[in-house]
């Protein structure tokens, strides 16, 4: 669907930004985007995260042992965040879920690709934290 109006002149802003960077094609993968407002994701409080550990375990209260520690493999701060944001924010919604388990598959399956998309990654700037310094 169409964007509202601010939200496109937000983007358009960013883009300039992003541009600096050599990265405004990210903004063209419009997959990516959603509504905020629909339910795509459970609400978890910090008591059900604790008592199912998953950002710490409950023993000695460290992240060793946690869901999070289990599943991180991750090879840079934004992979790292979205990380805890997805395990913090589970997906309810089943063609999500599906989706995004047939790109872990596919990732599983080819670890050439991986190898030359870590490369990739690793060089990248943390574009969430610079976004972040700049709007503060």
């Amino acid at each position: 669907g169409k964007l509202p109006a601010v939200v496109q002149s937000c983007l358009g802003g960013l883009m300039t930004y992003l541009k600096e960077f050599k990265l405004d094609q990210v903004l063209s993968l419009t997959s990516n985007f959603w509504r905020f407002t629909s339910a795509s994701h459970m609400s978890l409080d910090a008591q059900v995260l604790e008592n199912l550990e998953v950002l710490r375990n409950q023993n000695d209260m460290t992240e060793h042992g946690s869901l999070l520690w289990l599943l991180r493999s991750t090879k840079t701060a934004f992979g790292a965040r979205l990380l805890r944001h997805w395990v913090t924010h589970p997906l309810v919604d089943r063609a999500r879920i599906v989706a995004r388990h047939d790109a872990v598959e596919e990732l599983m399956t080819s670890p050439p690709a991986v190898e030359q998309m870590t490369a990739h990654l690793k060089g990248l700037p943390d574009l969430e934290r610079a976004l972040a310094r700049v709007h503060y």
